[in-house]
C-alpha cells in the first residue's frame, strides 16, 4: 500500500512560518492586507473567498473583499486595479474568476507584480520560467514543490512526468522542476501513448482536471504521485487519479481532499506574508 503524503502536515508548517513572520511584521507596526478581487457569483469562488477569509481573520490579517458585476466594463475593471495598486494597505491580491478573456489579459498586464500572489502577471510568470524572484509562483505550483520537500522527496536527476500544460500547474511547475534538476517530461491531450511515459516516470505530477483520468496503467511500482485534481461528482470530490488503483501500486500518492488543496490555501498566505516582508524590507 503505498504512503499517504497528507497535506494537513504540510499546511501546519507552513503555517508556523507564517505565524513566526507574522510577529516579526506586528512588532515593526505592519499588518498584511490581503485583499480578493471576484467579478461575479461563482459559488466555488464565494465558498473559497470565504474560507481564505476565516484563515486571514484567525491570524490577524487585515482581510478586503471586492466584488464586481460579471458584466463590469473593461475601462471600470482596469481602473479598479489601478486603485489596488496605488493602496498601500494592500500587500497581496487574490483575483477571482474574471471569467472573460479580456479581464483576465488586464489581470496579467496591469497588476502589480509585488502585489501578485497567485502568479498570474507576465512578470510573476517571467520569475518562474527564468528563476528569478520577480514576483511569486502560481499557488498550486509551489505547493506541489512544498509537498516533495516536506517529504524529502528529491527530484534532482529523476524522471518526472507533468500531465497538464496550463499556466496554473503544468507549465511553471515544470520549470520549477527543472530548477531543482529533474529531467521533465510535458504530456497533455495530444500525447501519445500517454500512460506508458506516465508509468515509466519515478514522480508523476496528473493536472488534468479530469476524474478518474490516471487509471491502473499510469502508475508503477515505488512511483511517487502527486494528484492536482479538483473534480466535483455529486457534491463529493475526486482527483485525476483513481485513488483505489493508483495506491495498491505507487510508492507514495496524495489523498483528494487533504492532498494538494490544503496546501494551496496555506502557500497563497505564505506569499502574502512574504510580499509584505518584502516590502517592508524595501
Amino acid at each position: 500500500m503505498a504512503k499517504i503524503l497528507d497535506g494537513k502536515a504540510v499546511a501546519s508548517k507552513l503555517r508556523e512560518k507564517q505565524s513566526e513572520n507574522l510577529e516579526i511584521l506586528k512588532k515593526s507596526g505592519r499588518i498584511p492586507g490581503l485583499m480578493t478581487l471576484r467579478v461575479g457569483e461563482e459559488k466555488d469562488d464565494i465558498a473559497y473567498e470565504s474560507s481564505v477569509k476565516k484563515r486571514c481573520e484567525k491570524l490577524g490579517i487585515n482581510f478586503f473583499s471586492t466584488v464586481l458585476d460579471k458584466d463590469i466594463a473593461l475601462s471600470e475593471f482596469k481602473n479598479k486595479i489601478e486603485e489596488i495598486n496605488a493602496d498601500g494597505g494592500i500587500d497581496g491580491v487574490l483575483p477571482l474568476s474574471p471569467g472573460r478573456k479580456e479581464l483576465s489579459l488586464a489581470v496579467s498586464d496591469m497588476l502589480d507584480y509585488k502585489k501578485d500572489i497567485d502568479g498570474f502577471t507576465d512578470i510573476s510568470m517571467a520569475g518562474v520560467f527564468t528563476n528569478k524572484k520577480t514576483g511569486f509562483p502560481p499557488c498550486t505550483a509551489r505547493a506541489c514543490m512544498e509537498i516533495l520537500d516536506f517529504y524529502d522527496i528529491d527530484v534532482a536527476r529523476k524522471a518526472v512526468t507533468v500531465i497538464g500544460r496550463s499556466l496554473v500547474v503544468g507549465k511553471p511547475l515544470s520549470m520549477m522542476l527543472l530548477n531543482k534538476d529533474a529531467t521533465v517530461t510535458v504530456c497533455h491531450s495530444k500525447t501519445e501513448n500517454i500512460s506508458e511515459v506516465a508509468s515509466s516516470s519515478e514522480i508523476l505530477i496528473l493536472a488534468v482536471g479530469k476524474a478518474g483520468f490516471a487509471t491502473e496503467e499510469f502508475f508503477s511500482p515505488g512511483q511517487t504521485v502527486i494528484d492536482v485534481g479538483t473534480n466535483y461528482i455529486d457534491g463529493k470530490v475526486y482527483g485525476d487519479a483513481d485513488f483505489e488503483s493508483a495506491k495498491r501500486i505507487v510508492g507514495a500518492i496524495t489523498p483528494v481532499p487533504g492532498g494538494v488543496g490544503t496546501v494551496t490555501t496555506a502557500v497563497l498566505l505564505t506569499q502574502l506574508i512574504e510580499a509584505a516582508m518584502s516590502k517592508e524590507r524595501s
